[in-house]
C-alpha cells in the first residue's frame, strides 16, 4: 500500500487549485491505483474428466490459498464530455503457493491433474495466474456533478496460466489460455458537499456456448466483479478511497481441440473461483 500512501501525502501538500486536467477540457484522464490484500472464499479446479481419474482440487484447503495475498489494480478513466467514460484496466491476479500431496491422515494419496499424477507426500509448486486486461465504456444518465448512474459494456482479455510442478516427481502440468470475454457493466455514485462520496460498480457475464456463440461443444462461463467504496476528495488534484471488492468466475465444459503444447491435454475442465479484496486507492482528477 506504500504507493497509495505516498500519493495521498503528496497530493495533500499540493495547491488546492492544481489539477491534472483543464476543467473546460472535453477529454480528461483520471489514473487510479489500488493496493491491498485479496482472500479466497472458494476455489475448486479440475483439469480433465473425473471419469479418467483426474482429481477435483481445492486450492484453498489443499493448495495453500488460505492466506492473504497482495492485490493491486491499475486503471485509467478517459472522460469524454459529461456523459461518456472509457476505462482501461489492468488487473494482475497471480497466486503462487506451495503445498504437498496428501496428509498424515490419508497415507497413499495421489493427485492427478490433466492426466499427470503426483505421488503421495510430493512437494508442489503451484501457480494460479488469471491476470486480465479490460476496456469498458459507460454512459452516465445523470451528468450532474454529485450523482452518477451509468451503464455500458466491457471487453476483457484473460491471461490464464496455471501449473502444478513437483521436483520430487520431476513432473509438471501446465494449462495456459488467452482469450476475450464480453461483459455488461454498471456504475453508481453520490458525492456530498463535504467531499465524502460513495460509489459502486459491477461487471458481469454468463454464457452457455450453445446459446452464446453457437459452438458444437458444451461450455458454460461466468464472471463477476462487484465493488463498493467510500472516498474523500483531498483537493482538486486527487481523492482517496477504501474499497471492498468481490471478484470471481469460472468455467465448466469442453474447450476446443489442443493446438499448443501449454494447453491442457484434456479438453474438459472445471474451474470456480470466488475472492474478496480490501484495498486503499487514490485517483487523480
Amino acid at each position: 500500500m506504500n504507493l497509495v500512501f505516498v500519493l495521498a501525502l503528496t497530493t495533500m501538500s499540493l495547491s488546492a487549485q492544481m489539477t491534472l486536467n483543464r476543467p473546460e477540457a472535453w477529454i480528461t484522464f483520471h489514473p487510479t491505483i489500488e493496493n491491498g490484500v485479496v482472500g479466497v472464499f472458494e476455489h475448486i479446479y479440475r483439469a480433465g474428466d473425473a471419469a479418467d481419474g483426474n482429481s477435483t482440487f481445492n486450492f484453498k484447503t489443499q493448495g495453500g490459498q488460505e492466506l492473504f495475498s497482495l492485490f493491486t489494480r491499475l486503471s485509467v478513466d478517459v472522460r469524454l464530455g459529461q456523459q461518456q467514460t472509457v476505462t482501461f484496466l489492468y488487473q494482475p491476479l497471480t497466486l503462487n503457493t506451495k503445498t504437498r500431496v496428501g496428509s498424515n491422515d490419508v497415507p497413499g494419496t495421489t493427485l492427478t491433474i490433466d492426466g499427470v499424477t503426483f505421488s503421495n507426500d510430493s512437494p508442489l509448486d503451484i501457480q494460479y495466474g488469471f491476470d486480465f486486461w479490460r476496456v469498458s465504456w459507460v454512459w452516465d444518465f445523470f451528468p450532474e456533478d454529485n450523482i452518477e448512474l451509468a451503464a455500458g459494456l466491457s471487453l476483457q482479455f484473460r491471461n490464464a496460466s496455471i501449473f502444478f510442478e513437483s521436483e520430487k516427481d520431476n513432473k509438471i502440468s501446465v494449462s495456459q489460455n488467452l482469450g476475450p470475454v464480453p461483459i455488461l457493466k454498471g456504475k453508481a455514485g453520490y458525492w456530498w458537499d463535504n467531499g465524502v462520496y460513495v460509489q459502486a460498480e459491477v461487471d458481469g457475464f454468463y454464457a452457455s456456448s450453445a446459446l452464446f456463440n453457437g459452438a458444437e461443444f458444451p461450455f458454460v462461463g461466468y464472471i463477476w466483479d462487484a465493488a463498493a467504496r467510500v472516498g474523500y476528495d483531498l483537493n482538486d488534484f486527487a481523492d482517496v478511497f477504501l474499497n471492498f471488492r468481490l471478484l470471481g468466475g469460472g468455467a465448466d465444459g469442453t474447450s476446443r481441440s489442443r493446438t499448443l503444447w501449454t494447453e491442457s491435454v484434456s479438453p474438459k475442465a472445471f474451474n470456480h473461483l470466488s475472492t474478496y479484496s480490501i484495498t486503499l486507492g487514490a485517483r487523480l482528477k
